[in-house]
């Protein structure tokens, strides 16, 4: 009888470490904007991807890049997908923030309604950005100057607490803004559903700047004490991408779930804006996104343009992915 018991709780051992062995690792992962280019998340999540790397997601909007790296930096997200801009930031004040991959570089213009013609019409005006330190702040600085303008003295920069590019035009229009920055997509759907055109003034891309607008942010401390979940997680990322790009109608109609839109022009030009001209299929931190970061934030944090950009990004993980073939396997 003994024997038997004993045989019986060592099977039942057994089957408990099988179980934990195969028990998925819980990541709570943060996005900044419902916007497409964070398609490779919802994807990953959406047909299991995540789940085959041994990861039980749970995805969490939280708007403003700014707010979403306070939240990583409190430990209640542990990937974060937003502007590198805010990471920097955020690490040039002391934060355990670090870039460790990037979704590709997209163009953003300073629209305005379109009685605002001109440079001197938007003086005395209100600019409309997500939060002050984010983004969207130091980006809109940047392109006023260029057009000629104060950010100090020619505008308003208004707080919204609006994230995404498209919420904030569809606001404007609405009046609580004059001008923001947004995305080409974003003009083609306020001309398509709303009929509304706009006065384009400036382009940050004119400015010199090149932006991303989803990079991938963690903490050095979870790298270090979770470095295998983060490479599964890189991973998946990898096979969203490739799956965004070679699985044209899946991808289009996630879009459409995602951004409650069902407009076919609309969604064609976000998968052409997003996923063809701006998923790498390998998403590397950018490194000269993050010296642009730091050029611009000197003037609030002096000496950081002297800083090396790699200080800022952690490509290990990505560039082991590489090595190893895995992601040209996909595309062949």
């Amino acid at each position: 009888m003994d024997a038997i018991l004993k045989a019986g709780f060592t099977v039942f051992f057994l089957l408990m470490l099988c179980v934990e062995s195969h028990t998925a690792d819980r990541l709570r992962l943060g996005y900044s904007s419902i916007t497409a280019n964070r398609l490779p998340l919802w994807l990953a999540q959406e047909v299991g991807i995540f789940a085959r790397y041994g990861i039980d997601p749970e995805l969490l909007l939280i708007p403003s890049g700014t707010t979403g790296v306070q939240a990583l930096v409190a430990g209640e997200v542990q990937i974060l997908s937003a502007t590198g801009a805010t990471a920097v930031a955020a690490a040039l004040r002391g934060a355990d923030v670090v870039i460790i991959g990037s979704l590709g570089v997209i163009e953003y213009k300073l629209a305005a309604l379109p009685q605002i013609r001109n440079t001197e019409a938007l003086k005395g005006k209100r600019v409309g950005i997500s939060r002050f330190g984010s983004f969207t702040d130091f980006a809109s600085r940047r392109v006023l100057r260029h057009i000629g303008l104060n950010p100090e003295k020619d505008v308003v920069l208004l707080q919204t607490g609006i994230a995404g590019a498209t919420q904030r035009l569809m606001a404007m229009f609405n009046g609580t803004m004059d001008a923001t920055l947004t995305q080409v997509d974003t003009i083609l759907l306020a001309q398509i559903k709303l009929g509304k055109e706009v006065s384009v003034l400036g382009s940050l891309l004119q400015t010199g700047y090149r932006a991303t607008g989803a990079d991938i942010m963690t903490s050095r401390r979870f790298l270090k004490e979770k470095p295998d979940l983060a490479r599964r997680f890189m991973m998946a990322i990898v096979e969203g991408i490739h799956m965004a790009r070679t699985q044209k109608d899946r991808a289009l109609r996630m879009i459409s779930r995602q951004l409650k839109e069902n407009d076919p022009r609309i969604l064609e030009a976000q998968y052409r804006t997003f996923v063809i001209d701006t998923f790498p299929t390998k998403p590397y931190p950018d490194e000269v996104t993050v010296r642009f970061s730091l050029e611009e934030l000197d003037r609030e944090f002096p000496g950081a343009k002297e800083k090396n950009p790699s200080q800022f990004i952690d490509a290990s993980l990505l560039k082991g992915i590489d090595q190893s073939g895995f992601i040209d396997k996909l595309y062949k």
